[in-house]
């Protein structure tokens, strides 16, 4: 699985330097549009408490597979060209009060044809080993709502493996494998 070096920046404005927000919880740019950002989330009307009252906060993202070399710039650029774009979705769009920006080197996965059956082998070989159990962003989403659903996944099937090994353990028979060399816990 490959991952591709991102950055987020985030960008603080006083409500009245943000006069024709879209109602929505941000939006994608499409590779087509040859921009400078990804995506910009509109942070403060998607995760309430985000920004004071009178404040927006908006996080564009660069980067990514196919624009890695962006990240050489330094900060106030990646600011400057990254306004320059939501200023183009965002009409009126103000100066911010603050800005910074937060790089993320191999933290964006890139799923190539015949991810699915990666995760495929991935996941059987996961299942057949006990309290082994493998989540993030390259697996089966990058969304929150992805990684807590693979989050409660994986601590299920943690939890029922080492229920399985409590019984066996009673019954005489661990499913826990010692690394090679390691003492027998029996002579220990």
């Amino acid at each position: 699985m490959s991952y591709a070096d991102v950055a987020t920046i985030n960008l603080g404005f006083d409500r009245d330097k943000v006069r024709h927000l879209p109602q929505a919880a941000g939006f994608v740019v499409p590779a087509v549009e040859k921009r400078y950002i990804l995506a910009c989330t509109f942070a403060s009307t998607k995760y309430l408490g985000r920004a004071p009252d009178d404040g927006v906060l908006l996080r564009a993202f660069v980067g990514g597979a196919m624009n890695e070399a962006q990240l050489e710039f330094d900060d106030n650029v990646l600011i400057e060209h990254a306004l320059c774009d939501l200023r183009r979705w965002i009409p009126g769009l103000g100066e911010p009060r603050w800005s910074t920006v937060h790089r993320w080197p191999k933290a964006m996965a890139q799923p190539h044809v015949g991810h699915q059956q990666l995760l495929e082998r991935i996941r059987g070989a996961e299942s057949g080993t006990a309290c082994l159990a493998l989540l993030g962003n390259g697996y089966e989403g990058v969304g929150i709502p992805d990684i807590i659903a693979q989050a409660d996944h994986a601590a299920s099937k943690v939890l029922a493996d080492l229920a399985g090994d409590a019984s066996d353990a009673s019954e005489g028979k661990s499913q826990i494998v010692p690394p090679p060399g390691a003492p027998d816990a029996a002579q220990a």
